[in-house]
């Protein structure tokens, strides 16, 4: 923004554009904030991480043109999204964990992850499963979203553990972010 500025002197003040260059920081700090995004499974990832890049470049810009005030303001706001709101997404995502299951592939797992979720009084979405090889052993690994339906009784220990006893699972993993 500097340069834009002051880096291009002319005698006519008129004919020059200092945004022009803004403009293109603009278009290719968006360029890289596209390439921070993943699509997987129909779902996306790094949208902060985009939406963060493409502010620090905003803020950038407004110190370039001297707007201390303004990068100021955007900066604790910033801050306060990113950081302060952090609390309150882990409280949402612990009471509808990730739940990872292994268990032996010949089993009909998937019908028994959804009985444990009926008996718990949660639904399952997000469901994505895969063949692995352990230790030698098919199993079959199901990674699905868990959302209870009272989220404030459900108990991320009992359900995991009734898992792993009526799946037979090697393992099962309970993201909650906690």
């Amino acid at each position: 923004m500097i340069v834009s500025i002051y880096g291009f002197p002319s005698q006519d003040s008129a004919s020059r554009d200092v945004a022009r260059l803004a403009a293109q920081v603009v278009s290719g700090v968006g360029f890289l904030g596209a390439g921070a995004i993943i699509y997987h499974n129909a779902g996306a990832k790094g949208l902060t991480t985009a939406g963060t890049i493409w502010l620090s470049m905003a803020i950038g810009l407004a110190c370039g043109s001297m707007n201390f005030i303004l990068a100021f303001g955007a900066t604790i706001i910033i801050m306060f999204v990113l950081l302060g709101l952090r609390g309150l997404e882990r409280r949402i995502a612990a009471k509808n964990p990730t739940v990872i299951v292994a268990a032996p592939a010949e089993l009909p797992v998937l019908s028994m992850i959804l009985s444990e979720c009926e008996k718990f009084n949660c639904t399952c979405t997000n469901i994505v499963s895969e063949r692995i090889i352990r230790d030698g052993k098919e199993l079959i690994q199901i990674t699905f979203k868990a959302y209870s339906k009272k989220p404030d009784d459900f108990d991320t220990a009992s359900f995991s553990e009734s898992l792993r006893l009526r799946t037979s699972a090697q393992y099962v993993q309970v993201m909650d972010h906690r």
